[in-house]
């Protein structure tokens, strides 16, 4: 992989054009980043170009003592951790909740948990967590403006 993005990248992967599901960056690795940002340079020309917020925590606190339970234990996938830097080693598989500073719980989620062969007899759980997301999501434009626009 060259690194680019590209419309001859399958949807949906890294890389790819298209929707992405809710996720966080690198949830398959040792050091996820606390934060990401994005810097839009010009609007998609496709209309695109929306990002997705959601109260990852609550959503957790949402969900039945025993779905915590399971999501703190690693034996969750999703794609693979190749060729990143400054996030530590590959860590798969993981936790999607794991303990953080008092009261931080963190979430490794990334929508494609759903979809990885890997997490077939734990879908139930997952998708008990994206519904619980999905009630506790905000969708909107990236940015209203692009720097050349300001």
């Amino acid at each position: 992989m060259d690194g680019l993005s590209g419309p001859d990248r399958k949807p949906h992967s890294f890389g790819g054009f298209a929707a992405q599901a809710l996720h966080i960056d690198a949830p398959n690795v040792t050091r996820p980043p606390d934060y990401t940002s994005l810097l839009m340079l010009r609007p998609d020309p496709a209309g695109g170009g929306h990002s997705v917020l959601a109260d990852l925590r609550t959503a957790a606190v949402l969900l039945a003592d025993d779905d915590r339970e399971l999501l703190y234990r690693p034996v969750f996938f999703e794609g693979r951790a190749t060729r990143l830097r400054g996030v530590g080693a590959p860590l798969l598989p993981f936790p999607v909740l794991e303990d953080g500073p008092v009261g931080a719980t963190w979430i490794r989620w990334a929508g494609k948990l759903l979809t990885d062969d890997r997490n077939t007899g734990l879908r139930p759980v997952l998708a008990r967590f994206a519904a619980a997301a999905g009630h506790h999501r905000a969708a909107g434009p990236a940015a209203a403006r692009g720097p050349a626009d300001r």
